[in-house]
Protein backbone atom coordinates (compact mmCIF):
# COMPACT_ATOMS: atom_id res chain seq x y z
CA UNK A 1 0.00 0.00 0.00
CA UNK A 2 1.31 3.59 -0.67
CA UNK A 3 1.10 6.82 1.44
CA UNK A 4 0.50 10.27 0.47
CA UNK A 5 1.93 13.07 2.53
CA UNK A 6 -0.33 16.24 2.20
CA UNK A 7 0.32 20.05 2.36
CA UNK A 8 -3.11 20.02 4.12
CA UNK A 9 -4.93 17.74 6.36
CA UNK A 10 -7.74 16.50 4.65
CA UNK A 11 -11.15 15.86 6.62
CA UNK A 12 -12.67 12.49 6.36
CA UNK A 13 -14.87 11.45 3.76
CA UNK A 14 -18.16 12.14 4.33
CA UNK A 15 -17.64 14.92 6.97
CA UNK A 16 -18.98 18.43 5.89
CA UNK A 17 -17.07 21.00 5.03
CA UNK A 18 -16.59 25.02 4.74
CA UNK A 19 -13.65 24.69 2.95
CA UNK A 20 -14.03 24.35 -0.64
CA UNK A 21 -10.48 23.63 -1.46
CA UNK A 22 -9.74 20.49 1.06
CA UNK A 23 -13.17 18.38 0.15
CA UNK A 24 -11.76 18.82 -3.47
CA UNK A 25 -7.81 17.69 -2.15
CA UNK A 26 -9.74 14.98 -0.10
CA UNK A 27 -11.43 13.84 -3.62
CA UNK A 28 -7.80 13.80 -5.23
CA UNK A 29 -6.61 11.91 -2.62
CA UNK A 30 -8.76 9.17 -3.31
CA UNK A 31 -8.78 9.39 -6.58
CA UNK A 32 -4.78 9.19 -6.96
CA UNK A 33 -4.30 7.07 -4.08
CA UNK A 34 -2.02 4.53 -6.16
CA UNK A 35 0.01 7.27 -7.46
CA UNK A 36 2.77 6.58 -5.22
CA UNK A 37 4.85 7.57 -2.03
CA UNK A 38 5.45 11.13 -2.16
CA UNK A 39 2.11 12.79 -3.61
CA UNK A 40 1.49 16.64 -2.06
CA UNK A 41 -1.72 18.19 -2.91
CA UNK A 42 -1.54 22.04 -3.52
CA UNK A 43 -3.82 24.62 -4.47
CA UNK A 44 -1.54 27.33 -5.99
CA UNK A 45 -3.87 27.56 -9.51
CA UNK A 46 -7.15 27.85 -7.49
CA UNK A 47 -8.07 24.15 -6.98
CA UNK A 48 -6.41 21.07 -5.31
CA UNK A 49 -3.93 19.37 -7.83
CA UNK A 50 -0.94 17.04 -7.13
CA UNK A 51 2.19 19.19 -6.90
CA UNK A 52 3.94 16.98 -9.62
CA UNK A 53 0.93 18.28 -12.37
CA UNK A 54 1.26 21.72 -11.84
CA UNK A 55 3.41 23.19 -14.08
CA UNK A 56 4.37 26.31 -11.86
CA UNK A 57 7.66 26.33 -9.46
CA UNK A 58 6.64 25.85 -5.79
CA UNK A 59 7.94 25.41 -2.93
CA UNK A 60 5.18 24.26 -0.31
CA UNK A 61 5.67 23.60 3.57
CA UNK A 62 3.21 22.27 6.11
CA UNK A 63 2.78 24.11 9.13
CA UNK A 64 4.25 20.89 10.61
CA UNK A 65 7.51 21.51 8.79
CA UNK A 66 7.81 25.04 9.27
CA UNK A 67 7.08 24.24 13.41
CA UNK A 68 9.89 21.53 13.04
CA UNK A 69 12.51 23.80 11.38
CA UNK A 70 11.90 26.59 13.22
CA UNK A 71 10.05 29.04 10.75
CA UNK A 72 8.00 31.52 12.31
CA UNK A 73 7.86 34.40 10.13
CA UNK A 74 8.25 34.97 6.35
CA UNK A 75 11.61 36.59 6.78
CA UNK A 76 12.49 33.09 7.64
CA UNK A 77 11.51 31.66 4.31
CA UNK A 78 14.57 32.46 2.93
CA UNK A 79 16.56 30.14 4.68
CA UNK A 80 14.25 26.99 3.24
CA UNK A 81 13.34 28.03 -0.36
CA UNK A 82 15.85 28.74 -3.08
CA UNK A 83 16.13 32.23 -5.12
CA UNK A 84 13.97 33.82 -1.98
CA UNK A 85 15.32 36.71 -0.15
CA UNK A 86 13.84 38.80 2.19
CA UNK A 87 15.14 42.33 3.70
CA UNK A 88 13.46 43.23 7.13
CA UNK A 89 12.78 46.87 7.98
CA UNK A 90 11.38 48.68 10.59
CA UNK A 91 7.28 47.57 10.05
CA UNK A 92 8.05 46.10 6.56
CA UNK A 93 9.24 42.86 5.49
CA UNK A 94 10.44 43.48 1.67
CA UNK A 95 10.49 40.18 -0.34
CA UNK A 96 12.32 39.39 -3.50
CA UNK A 97 11.86 36.32 -5.66
CA UNK A 98 14.59 35.45 -8.21
CA UNK A 99 15.38 39.05 -7.83
CA UNK A 100 12.37 40.08 -8.46
CA UNK A 101 10.56 42.80 -5.69
CA UNK A 102 10.21 46.41 -5.21
CA UNK A 103 11.54 48.58 -2.08
CA UNK A 104 9.21 50.91 -2.11
CA UNK A 105 7.48 51.24 1.42
CA UNK A 106 4.61 53.74 0.32
CA UNK A 107 2.90 54.55 -3.00
CA UNK A 108 3.12 50.90 -4.71
CA UNK A 109 1.95 47.48 -4.62
CA UNK A 110 4.97 44.86 -3.94
CA UNK A 111 6.10 42.76 -6.50
CA UNK A 112 5.82 40.01 -4.46
CA UNK A 113 2.23 39.76 -3.43
CA UNK A 114 1.21 38.21 0.17
CA UNK A 115 -2.54 35.92 0.41
CA UNK A 116 -3.78 34.10 3.49
CA UNK A 117 -6.59 32.50 2.59
CA UNK A 118 -7.39 33.38 -0.54
CA UNK A 119 -7.14 37.31 0.70
CA UNK A 120 -5.05 39.37 -0.81
CA UNK A 121 -2.71 41.44 1.52
CA UNK A 122 -2.07 44.86 -0.26
CA UNK A 123 0.65 45.21 2.38
CA UNK A 124 0.71 41.57 3.14
CA UNK A 125 4.50 42.01 4.15
CA UNK A 126 4.12 43.78 7.25
CA UNK A 127 2.65 40.73 8.15
CA UNK A 128 5.88 38.79 9.31
CA UNK A 129 4.25 36.26 11.82
CA UNK A 130 3.28 32.84 11.17
CA UNK A 131 0.30 31.95 13.61
CA UNK A 132 -2.24 28.62 13.09
CA UNK A 133 -0.90 28.02 9.90
CA UNK A 134 -1.54 24.64 7.97
CA UNK A 135 0.42 25.25 5.13
CA UNK A 136 2.68 28.05 3.26
CA UNK A 137 2.80 27.69 -0.71
CA UNK A 138 5.73 29.94 -2.05
CA UNK A 139 5.17 30.28 -6.17
CA UNK A 140 7.93 31.85 -7.92
CA UNK A 141 7.60 33.53 -11.37
CA UNK A 142 4.65 35.94 -12.68
CA UNK A 143 1.62 34.94 -11.14
CA UNK A 144 -0.55 37.81 -12.84
CA UNK A 145 -3.00 35.03 -14.36
CA UNK A 146 -4.05 33.98 -11.21
CA UNK A 147 -3.49 36.53 -8.76
CA UNK A 148 -3.66 40.00 -9.94
CA UNK A 149 -1.19 42.51 -12.18
CA UNK A 150 1.30 42.99 -9.18
CA UNK A 151 2.23 39.33 -8.94
CA UNK A 152 5.31 39.95 -11.01
CA UNK A 153 7.75 38.46 -8.81
CA UNK A 154 5.41 35.78 -7.17
CA UNK A 155 3.06 34.86 -4.77
CA UNK A 156 3.49 33.56 -0.90
CA UNK A 157 0.17 31.60 0.08
CA UNK A 158 -0.35 31.23 3.82
CA UNK A 159 -3.45 28.89 4.28
CA UNK A 160 -4.05 29.08 7.96
CA UNK A 161 -6.16 25.76 10.06
CA UNK A 162 -9.79 25.48 9.34
CA UNK A 163 -11.91 25.24 12.37
CA UNK A 164 -12.85 21.77 13.98
CA UNK A 165 -15.75 20.23 15.74
CA UNK A 166 -13.16 19.75 18.95
CA UNK A 167 -11.83 22.48 20.55
CA UNK A 168 -7.91 22.73 20.79
CA UNK A 169 -5.26 25.36 21.47
CA UNK A 170 -1.82 25.98 20.16
CA UNK A 171 0.94 27.86 21.70
CA UNK A 172 4.64 28.29 21.40
CA UNK A 173 7.34 29.76 24.01
CA UNK A 174 11.13 29.81 22.87
CA UNK A 175 13.75 30.57 25.67
CA UNK A 176 17.30 31.36 23.91
CA UNK A 177 20.46 33.69 24.74
CA UNK A 178 21.05 36.07 26.97
CA UNK A 179 17.07 35.90 28.94
CA UNK A 180 15.44 35.51 25.14
CA UNK A 181 11.73 35.01 25.85
CA UNK A 182 9.60 34.65 22.43
CA UNK A 183 5.48 33.65 22.79
CA UNK A 184 3.10 33.01 20.50
CA UNK A 185 -0.69 31.74 20.97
Amino acid sequence: SSSIVYAQDVPAAGGASTNGGASAAAALAAQSSNAGVGDIIVTAQRRAQNLLSVPLAIQATTGQQLNNSGIREISSLQYTTPGMLVDDGVGYTQIYIRGIGNSLFVGADPSVVTFIDDVPRIYGTAVNNFVNVERVEVLKGVQGGLYGRNATGGVINIITKQPSDRPEAEARVDYGEKNTLRAAA
